[in-house]
């Protein structure tokens, strides 16, 4: 989980989970933007074969009329089994080669995954394109409000819905169990 910053996931050979922490803080002096960038803090705990990983936005600073957010960006190496779940407020989130099922979110910013096989994909982005690419799926579900949608080489045993308010939808050399596919405007 992620207030502000992108989210990569990617897969490892091994069995562990390898995380990479991309911090950046704003302050009117150095001085200051040193202080927040040593009281941002990154969470990681563990229960059961769960990992989660969390930085949670404390502050913001105005710098000569511009609102400066603090952020973080991940980037995490997990095993090819890994079943993901990242979810940021603002910034994108990127999946490459799990071989189980996704939850990927984003109220500001893309959503892209590619070479991920089984299980189900949720990919939704309040404010941001969603992208599929090169993935077998149970099922699939994308969302977003003002963005378009593609699935590219996708096929699911299942139900793929696809519903972009504002945007384009784009389901290219795919194959599903059924398809669904709504845009208000696109």
């Amino acid at each position: 989980e992620n207030s502000i910053g992108d989210i990569s996931v990617t897969t490892g050979t091994g069995s562990e989970i390898a995380v990479t922490a991309h911090k950046t803080a704003w302050g009117s002096t150095q001085a200051e933007a040193d202080a927040a960038l040593a009281a941002l803090k990154v969470n990681i705990t563990q229960d059961g074969n769960a990992v989660t990983v969390r930085f949670e936005q404390i502050s913001e600073v105005l710098i000569v009329g511009q609102r400066r957010d603090d952020s973080v960006d991940f980037t995490i190496t997990v095993p090819v089994t890994t079943t993901v779940t990242a979810h940021t407020n603002f910034g994108e989130v990127n999946l490459a080669g799990t071989r189980s099922g996704a939850d990927l979110q984003t109220n500001y910013g893309a959503i892209r995954a590619s070479d991920l096989q089984g299980g189900a994909l949720h990919l939704q982005s309040d404010f941001g394109s969603v992208t599929l690419e090169d993935s077998t799926a149970a099922s699939v579900e994308a969302r977003t409000s003002s963005g378009g949608i593609a699935l590219v080489r996708v096929e699911a045993e299942a139900d793929v819905t696809l519903n972009s308010d504002f945007g384009m939808i784009e389901f290219d050399h795919g194959r599903a169990g059924s398809l669904a596919a709504q845009t208000n405007n696109g």
